[in-house]
């Protein structure tokens, strides 16, 4: 039953970006990080879904089972959008599915969703593989001691060296701004 709920609260999580970015398209990062931060941020609590860092920043296995199951039900379909470009998620059969099972989670949490998806608005899959890592990166060092911007900038630095320490200063910054980079 577990999972037929954490399936149902993820359907409808996919549902309702697909709503939010009309016309627009996402792919496995996006999901993934946009989870993270939702799990994370605003504290929604998902069943086993407990992330760790991965080449792309924080990775849920458990999420990433989810989505393939999904897809192996005809609930959602995962394209692939061409060699070494990603894929593309989008519903289909959500009634393969009890709503009811999510309606609770939905309840009290539909506002903190509308938060997490209206804060970062739509950006690419680097943005928020960038975004997610900075923040994975701050709070596993908050465990250890308050992490200061040039710790996180350089941790972050040495584990994506594709992006430029202006860019990642500008997106910690960001997220400063927005008081989610707090030791708590």
């Amino acid at each position: 039953m577990k999972d037929l709920v954490r399936y149902s609260i993820l359907a409808t999580f996919l549902k309702r970006l697909e709503e939010k970015w009309a016309g627009r398209y996402f792919g496995m990062t996006i999901v993934q990080k946009l989870m993270y931060f939702f799990t994370q941020v605003e504290k929604a609590d998902i069943p086993d879904y407990t992330f760790k860092f991965y080449h792309y920043g924080p990775y849920c296995d458990q999420l990433d089972t989810d989505l393939r199951v999904l897809d192996a039900a005809g609930v959602i379909a995962i394209e692939s959008e061409g060699e070494g470009s990603g894929f593309k998620i989008r519903t289909k059969d959500l009634d393969r599915l009890p709503a009811e099972l999510a309606q609770e989670f939905w309840t009290s949490h539909m506002v903190s969703f509308e938060k997490s998806v209206e804060l970062f608005g739509f950006r690419k899959p680097q943005d928020f593989e960038l975004l997610a890592t900075i923040h994975f990166v701050f709070h596993a060092l908050c465990k250890e001691s308050e992490g200061n911007t040039e710790q996180v900038v350089s941790l972050v630095k040495s584990l994506k060296p594709k992006f430029d320490e202006k860019r990642i200063k500008e997106e910690y910054d960001f997220l400063d701004n927005k008081n989610l980079l707090t030791c708590t």
